[in-house]
């Protein structure tokens, strides 16, 4: 009987302890974690944010547009930066706030006039403002205050330095909201002098140009004036600026039509700054002007075809081309064929493979000419899965040169052969 009671005692005071741990502490340590954290949601239930900052000048409204994708609707309408904005969203998503006081006075903590006003908006239309003021002293943490809540708190510094935005920071920095991929052509239009270069993607990925003429184009440069076009980020950005004369824009010195692969249209201006080092840019019908530097000027400068033409005279490399045939004049051949990533035909062929793939001209001509003293060297086709290239290559008094045999083009190398293809001279 005493047993009886002593198990009924224990298991009254296991109930008890069960009771306390489940019912009254655990959901109050729940309650602590959650009164702890920064944000009570999930920031993918965050549908608007507005940030003021007084240093910055800055009080915005963005808004979600999708899971990814945010846009600032004041002071200026226009794509928000979705790299800045995630960095916004990572120091707040599991951020925690420590109570220094349930109460005190806000001016102490510099709280009566915040130096950050970040408010946030969920979906279901609950709002929740965070006001940041002075930094503590000790722990360079922040001071904050929640909106309609007496309490002080301290936040990490870093959340502090993710919010303290302008506006130039939060906005997407590109003038069209595409990427290179989506461009099916596009055309360069120049003002002064006249001229116009206009490109098509082939259905084998592959740019060509249409105008002036067809001809074989260097795939990196193209690639690269289009990146410049879509993609490239100003370092100024001016709203609705009064006169588009003090930019150059009134009269463009170079008009840029775009086409997607999906049938959007887009006409860009440009006009380089006096001294050439800056390019002022808007997309016409537009409210703001982008101002671009460093490479960006000088890749969008086309002066001729030759700028546009590939100066290895193979057009291919090491890498892409899959048979080269040497021919000399007096009818010798060498044969060379990449066969599962390893160049094969003769002894060395993988050596002499690089040495022909690397040459490089110093420039590339159209329709240029080979000097009359130049001597033929020798004759190479080259193939790869969607071309064939057949040239000369000659030996001058100072340089070697190259004559493409199917286009107009010659190649002015910087060096004589027997400097830049040592074997094949000696065979």
């Amino acid at each position: 009987m005493r047993a009886k009671k002593s198990t009924l005692v224990l298991s009254l005071i296991l109930a008890s302890l069960l009771f306390y741990i489940f019912v009254i502490d655990l959901p109050s340590e729940l309650r602590k974690k959650e009164e702890s954290k920064l944000i009570p949601w999930a920031t993918e239930d965050i549908s608007a944010i507005e940030l003021r900052v007084d240093s910055k000048k800055l009080d915005a409204r963005i808004v979600r547009l999708n899971k990814d994708s945010w846009k600032i609707v004041s002071p200026v309408e226009t794509l928000a930066d979705d790299f800045t904005i995630t960095l916004i969203f990572s120091s707040i998503e599991d951020a925690k706030k420590d109570k220094v006081a349930d109460s005190g006075d806000p001016k102490e903590y510099g709280l009566d006039k915040p130096e950050i006003v970040f408010e946030l908006e969920n979906k279901k239309g609950e709002k929740l403002t965070l006001l940041f003021g002075k930094e503590n002293p000790i722990t360079s943490e922040r001071y904050l205050m929640v909106e309609g809540d007496k309490a002080i708190y301290l936040v990490s510094s870093y959340i502090y330095k993710q919010l303290s935005q302008d506006l130039y920071s939060l906005r997407k920095k590109d003038m069209i909201p595409e990427n290179t991929l989506a461009v099916e052509s596009f055309t360069l239009s120049y003002v002064r002098p006249s001229r116009e270069y206009s490109f098509r993607r082939t259905e084998n990925d592959i740019w060509e140009i249409l105008s002036p003429v067809t001809i074989p184009v260097s795939q990196d440069k193209v690639t690269d004036i289009l990146w410049d076009i879509v993609e490239s980020k100003a370092e100024d950005i001016i709203d609705h600026p009064k006169d588009l004369k003090e930019y150059g824009l009134d009269s463009p010195q170079l008009i840029v039509k775009l086409k997607t692969k999906d049938g959007k249209e887009y006409e860009i201006l440009y006009s380089w700054s006096e001294d050439g080092r800056s390019l002022w840019g808007m997309v016409k019908g537009g409210i703001s002007v982008y101002k671009f530097g460093k490479y960006v000027p000088r890749t969008l400068r086309v002066r001729s075809i030759d700028d546009l033409l590939d100066k290895r005279p193979l057009r291919g490399s090491y890498y892409t081309l899959s048979s080269i045939v040497v021919e000399y004049p007096d009818g010798e051949k060498i044969s060379l064929k990449e066969e599962n990533g390893k160049w094969t035909g003769v002894e060395n062929a993988d050596k002499l493979a690089r040495e022909l793939c690397d040459v490089e001209a110093d420039k590339a001509i159209y329709k240029g000419e080979i000097p009359s003293d130049a001597k033929l060297v020798f004759k190479v086709t080259a193939e790869d899965a969607l071309k064939k290239v057949r040239v000369e290559y000659y030996e001058g008094i100072e340089n070697g040169w190259v004559k493409d045999l199917d286009y107009p083009i010659v190649y002015k190398l910087d060096k004589p052969l027997e400097e830049l293809l040592p074997s094949f001279i000696k065979k």
